[in-house]
């Protein structure tokens, strides 16, 4: 089994097990990546291909959001850590490390959902 699939049966563990109140459905384990299915319908996918090289893709109705480490906005102080908050605005990435477990970065992610959902009710 190649290590991304163990990584990603691992964060489905977490979200389950640590975050249900946040899902609406189970992890869905897709062949390149995990998806979470949001109690507000949006959804997550999340791919972890190796420790260091990773995407959050928040997926919402009116927008979405990408946390990443593609090597592509030198210019930021977390390079190659990024968050696109939307189509023309990139900011450093504070949630997640490189040095961090996938299931630390997870965590960071959901928990940052987590009061994004909560701010806006």
């Amino acid at each position: 089994m190649r290590s991304d699939r163990i990584f990603l049966r691992n964060l489905a563990k977490v979200a389950v097990d640590e975050f249900s109140s946040l899902l609406r459905e189970n992890p869905i384990l897709l062949p390149d990546r995990l998806r979470l299915v949001l109690v507000d319908g949006s959804l997550l996918d999340v791919r972890y291909p190796t420790r260091t090289k990773y995407s959050f893709h928040w997926q919402r109705k009116d927008r979405s959001v990408r946390i990443n480490t593609a090597e592509h906005h030198p210019d930021l102080s977390t390079f190659p850590r990024h968050i696109h908050l939307d189509e023309r605005t990139v900011v450093p990435d504070n949630l997640t490390k490189l040095e961090s477990l996938p299931e630390q970065n997870l965590r960071a992610v959901l928990l940052w959902i987590k009061q994004e959902l909560a701010r806006e009710s």
